[in-house]
């Protein structure tokens, strides 16, 4: 397809060509209206001409009849813009003028409004009236109306060159606008062709016109970001789940194959509780695959919206206290101390949502200081009435996280250096994260030692869910 071709098939050309021709036809019709207007003045101008020549005639032929008469004649007739006179009888004899013979009737019209229109013996093109001085006096005034036509075909010739100046210039501005829209595909066509072929870094090159190209531009690249940040999360996510998986997978087979071993020697009766050592650590591992496939799916439904979430009234403060008595023999087995700092609120702090998630969220919480952190853990709760928020979490005696670490420590699948050599499959505070965003709150993290209000504070990091209190009935 040649470039005029896909000029000519653009979608703005063909709106520009249907609003062009709706122009042109509305053109049309006020030069058409316009012409027969200037046309209508020419001639009412000229016919005025012949009504003042006729009333000066009349006063001459009054003050002294047919001889002052004559002599007005003779004196107009001398000038240059003399018009037609013929003065004649009743009977028609020539009496004076510049028109000797009067036009036969079959080649004279009388319009409606007593115009006569005729040729003369030389062609020429007269408009006139007759006017009657006396009985015996009558004269006929008229003009040339050749001029008239020549100025009525000049100015049809003006409004033709007008009408067919702007069809082209409409035409053009079509192929213009056109042109630049193929222009700009062409340009975003050969950009993406590279995003296509894997550089994602490729942006779209905005005009700096502030058009609504420019502003499709911004949006593309806006798109091209995110995808750049998705595939980069991506890469991350399966370099760390191949990372965390191949750990346990590989256990697992170095059990099976030990096993496998033991089997083929013959000496499986002798190894009875080793086996089944083996097999349950085997299946230990495989659970911890499980686990992190589990998370994930619930991590994906919650970020995608498919979650089904049983929206009700939870007392936070009774959340919390169920929490903490679930995992205290947990923190008494390992020996670490948990906490639970009261609120010191008169009434519950309630928020909206579904207790098995938020009780879910909290237990990724403690499972995380619990392998991550040291010390002492304790459960903190609190409200801001005036931001309409409540605020629970957890604190731990660890190293805590860096600040700038913090947005990646949120991530799917992404384990600080610190916490490599532990348990886990990277997805808690992932999960976290997307259980508070389901419940249109988020989470924070922060340093232990902004919580106030327990004796022994710990002072590593602070992991906080804020969510939106719910409104009083």
């Amino acid at each position: 397809m040649t470039r005029l071709g896909t000029i000519l098939r653009t979608a703005r050309f063909r709106a520009a060509i249907v609003f062009l021709l709706l122009f042109l036809v509305l053109t049309g019709i006020g030069l058409a209206g316009l012409f027969e207007r200037s046309t209508r003045l020419i001639v009412e101008a000229a016919d005025k001409t012949v009504w003042r020549e006729a009333a000066m005639a009349e006063m001459a032929f009054d003050k002294g009849g047919r001889v002052a008469l004559m002599v007005h004649l003779d004196t107009r007739l001398a000038a240059p813009d003399a018009p037609v006179f013929r003065l004649s009888s009743n009977l028609g004899q020539f009496l004076g003028g510049n028109l000797s013979a009067f036009p036969a009737p079959d080649t004279t019209r009388r319009n409606a409004q007593d115009w006569l229109i005729f040729s003369t013996g030389e062609g020429l093109p007269i408009r006139a009236r007759l006017f009657k001085f006396s009985q015996d006096d009558v004269l006929l005034v008229g003009y040339d109306s050749s001029d008239i036509k020549t100025q009525a075909t000049n100015l049809q010739r003006q409004f033709l060159v007008t009408y067919i100046s702007l069809a082209f210039l409409g035409l053009l501005g079509g192929l213009v606008m056109a042109s630049q829209t193929v222009r700009r595909v062409a340009q975003f066509d050969q950009e993406l062709r590279r995003v296509a072929a894997g550089d994602l870094q490729t942006r779209l090159k905005l005009s700096g016109s502030g058009d609504a190209w420019d502003d499709l531009t911004a949006q593309i690249n806006t798109m091209l970001h995110k995808v750049e940040t998705l595939v980069e999360e991506m890469r991350q996510v399966t370099d760390n789940l191949a990372h965390d998986l191949r750990r346990p997978l590989t256990r697992v087979r170095v059990r099976l194959e030990t096993m496998h071993e033991k089997l083929q020697a013959g000496t499986a009766a002798d190894f009875t509780n080793e086996i089944a050592n083996e097999i349950a650590e085997a299946l230990s591992d495989i659970d911890e695959v499980l686990n992190s496939f589990a998370a994930l799916l619930t991590l994906s439904r919650l970020e995608s919206g498919a979650a089904d979430i049983d929206r009700a009234p939870v007392d936070l403060a009774d959340l919390l206290e169920d929490v903490a008595a679930l995992y205290a023999p947990v923190f008494e087995a390992a020996s670490r101390t948990l906490l639970v700092t009261p609120h010191n609120a008169a009434h519950p702090i309630t928020a909206l949502g579904d207790r098995n998630l938020l009780a879910r969220a909290l237990s990724n919480l403690l499972e995380n200081a619990l392998a991550h952190g040291a010390g002492a853990v304790a459960l903190s709760l609190c409200e801001n009435r005036q931001d309409r928020q409540a605020r629970f979490g957890v604190a731990d005696g660890g190293t805590g996280i860096a600040p700038d670490l913090r947005d990646m420590a949120r991530k799917r699948f992404m384990r600080l250096e610190a916490s490599r050599a532990t348990q886990g499959n990277g997805l808690g505070l992932a999960l976290v994260e997307a259980i508070a965003r389901a419940h249109h709150g988020r989470l924070a993290l922060g340093d232990a030692s902004a919580l106030h209000g327990a004796g022994d504070a710990p002072t590593g990091l602070l992991a906080e869910i804020i969510l939106p209190l719910a409104e009083p009935k």
